[in-house]
Parts: C-alpha cells; sequence; structure tokens
C-alpha cells in the first residue's frame, strides 16, 4: 500500500470556513456575490459549505428559523434510505460547522434498522483514518430519534469525480490506493463494510488534489480473527455484532449493492463473508474505474438458476468458479 500524505487537518478547514463566513456577513451584496466567485474558483467544496452557512444564517436573520433537531439547524435534506433520512446541518456549538446528520425516523425504528444504527455509530467510532468520514457526535433527540452527526463531504463519487476531472491512469490508480489504505484501516480494526461502491466512496478536492472519503458503515459488520483465514469464525465481542445485528444477517436480508456483492454475499452465506468481500467489490470499482464499465457477471449453471427459481426476492447469485469475459473481448 502506498502512504498518500494526509489531507490538511479539519480543524484547520473548520477554522478557515468560520474565517470566511464571518467576513462575507459583513460584505455588501455586490461584494458578496465577487467573494463568492474567488472562492468557487480556488475551492470549490469549500465555497459550498460556506454558501450553506451564509443560507441558514440569511434564513435565521429573516425571522424564518430553519427545523431543529436537538443542536443541529436542518438545512436540506441530502439522503434518505431505508434505515432513516440524512440532512445537511449546522452544528453551532461547541463550533460551528457544517454536519451530516443522519436520523432514525420514528416510523423506521424497527429493531433492525435501529441495530443497524447502533452498529454504524460504532463503527465509526472504532476508526480514525482521514479518508473515512469522521463522526463527531451521536445520541437521541429529546422526542426518542437517533442520529449520528458526521462529517459531511461535499464530494462527487469517486469515478464521477476521475470522469468529470478527467483524471489519468496513474492519478486514477493512485487514488484508489488511497481508498485501499483506507479499507486497511477498517479491517484492521474488525469491521467490514460490506456495501463498498462508487456512491460510498466520495472524493473532494483539497488545495487542488483529489482527497478520498469512505461514507454508509449502514450494514458493516465485526469480523473475528480467524474469519479471513477461512477457518470458522470465532465469537465476537465487538460491539458491532448485537444478538440483533446478528439476527438480521441470519434472516436472510439482503445487505449491500448486487452490482458489486462477492459471490458469497450475493449467496447469502454470512459465515462465509470476511475482508475477502470488501476485497471483492474494491475490484469492481477499479474495474470500472479503468474501463468505465461494471464486470460481466459469471454465468450462473443450472443448478444455481433452479435455486434462484426456487427463492424469490433473493439477491442475484453469482458462480464462484466461473471466469467472466475478459474487458478486450467485449
Amino acid at each position: 500500500m502506498t502512504d498518500p500524505a494526509a489531507p490538511p487537518p479539519s480543524g484547520e478547514r473548520q477554522q478557515l470556513l468560520k474565517q470566511l463566513f464571518l467576513h462575507a456577513i459583513e460584505l455588501s451584496p455586490a461584494a458578496l456575490d465577487g467573494f463568492l466567485r474567488a472562492q468557487q474558483k480556488r475551492d470549490p467544496e469549500l465555497a459550498a459549505e460556506l454558501e450553506a452557512l451564509l443560507a441558514s444564517d440569511h434564513a435565521v436573520r429573516a425571522g424564518e428559523r430553519p427545523p431543529r433537531l436537538g443542536a443541529f439547524e436542518i438545512i436540506e435534506t441530502i439522503g434518505e434510505g431505508g434505515m432513516g433520512v440524512v440532512y445537511l446541518a449546522r452544528q453551532a456549538s461547541p463550533v460551528c460547522r457544517l454536519v451530516a446528520l443522519k436520523v432514525i425516523r420514528a416510523e423506521m425504528a424497527s429493531a433492525e434498522n435501529v441495530a443497524r444504527f447502533i452498529s454504524e455509530r460504532q463503527a465509526l467510532a472504532l476508526m480514525t483514518h482521514p479518508y473515512i468520514a469522521r463522526v463527531f457526535d451521536a445520541g437521541a433527540t429529546p422526542d426518542g430519534e437517533l442520529y449520528i452527526a458526521m462529517e459531511f463531504i461535499p464530494g462527487l463519487p469517486i469515478n464521477a469525480y476521475c470522469d468529470h476531472h478527467k483524471l489519468d491512469l496513474d492519478a486514477r490508480l493512485e487514488l484508489f490506493a488511497g481508498v485501499c489504505d483506507a479499507v486497511q484501516h477498517a479491517h484492521q480494526k474488525g469491521v467490514i463494510h460490506r456495501d463498498l461502491k462508487p456512491s460510498n466512496i466520495l472524493v473532494m478536492s483539497v488545495d487542488g488534489r483529489p482527497v478520498p472519503k469512505i461514507i454508509d458503515f449502514g450494514v458493516a459488520r465485526a469480523i473475528g480473527s480467524s474469519r479471513a483465514s477461512g477457518t470458522p469464525p470465532e465469537p465476537s465481542s465487538s460491539p458491532l455484532d448485537t444478538p440483533a445485528s446478528q439476527a438480521a444477517t441470519r434472516a436472510g436480508t439482503i445487505l449491500g449493492t448486487p452490482e458489486y456483492m462477492s459471490p458469497e454475499q450475493a449467496g447469502m452465506e454470512p459465515l462465509d463473508i470476511d475482508t475477502r468481500t470488501d476485497v471483492y467489490a474494491l475490484g469492481v470499482i477499479l474495474y470500472e474505474l479503468l474501463t468505465g464499465d461494471l464486470p460481466p457477471q459469471p454465468l450462473l449453471n443450472d443448478h444455481d438458476h433452479d435455486h434462484d427459481r426456487g427463492n424469490a426476492g433473493a439477491a442475484p447469485r453469482r458462480s464462484h468458479t466461473a471466469l467472466p469475459p475478459s474487458p478486450s473481448s467485449r
């Protein structure tokens, strides 16, 4: 693995954002427009954060106070899924910053979703890597809504970033190597992501260079020390493996994205899932980064097709042994 230089400390970036914000609110409308255009040329992601802060401040000054969730002011919805909703929010104290606020809404607070939500919170708390989104705060609101306040990443999916910025082969490989370092860090902490895909690897420009961030450990799972070796897994004492989360997996729930799943993950064989599942997904992502397309899937044999026809709703199963055609043959 390479050892890429870490991005500037987040504290320095937040301090810069605060300074820009305090300067911007003193400007006239005409001067503010020019100031924001200059910031957009210098650092588009930081400029986007600044504009969101200014919009929130303007709403407060106009008496249109944004909705709140605990200590956070909600700016807008930026994502929604089976477990809940993700908001762009403003945290005013102890520091002024934008956060991605992931919340389980009351109507989605099933036992399985709560278990996965708590698992994600524990997984993020275990990891301290510059290429993994950090968790700032976690808890419950007075109304009982569970939340995680995470680092807001104003970036693009890794494949979209590479294409938009027209990165050459060497630049794509260097960027991907940083992602591999982050995944290795998670594995060393005993965490498998289980849903690695381009939209869960966001890339932003920091000081003119791409910085990847892995997000969404919502279906992460703990691993015992022996799983990667192929021997039966030992009981895990990790906080990620709660009885509820284990039951959800054993019940045959499909967790992940089919196009990036390893054959054993798509086949709903939880005891076979170890770090190699993430490595498989990384291989699919690398293939896509280099060729612009997903790899073709190996064909199922007749027995596999019969199995799938008898399992309505199952994820697409792929052969463990058949080799897909090479990119040059397509």
